[in-house]
């Protein structure tokens, strides 16, 4: 069974639960939009293109906790 948390050299390591979720919403974003927000994602021109800005969320949301 995997720990939360493992031990390397001495040094604690969080395991990284959220990557995989990321990477399938990113493979798989129109779908799940479909699957989870069918009323949104009929409004939602899936022509043009789309960016995550999950960097950029990050950067407002320390700077949040800073303040």
């Amino acid at each position: 069974m995997t720990n939360i948390s493992d031990v390397y050299d001495g040094l604690r390591l969080r395991a990284d639960f959220d990557s995989p979720w990321k990477e399938i919403i990113e493979a798989y974003f129109p779908q799940a939009m479909h699957f989870f927000f069918p009323e949104t994602s009929a409004l939602i021109d899936w022509e043009r293109p789309y960016e995550f800005l999950d960097k950029e969320f990050q950067q407002i949301a320390r700077v949040a906790c800073l303040a």
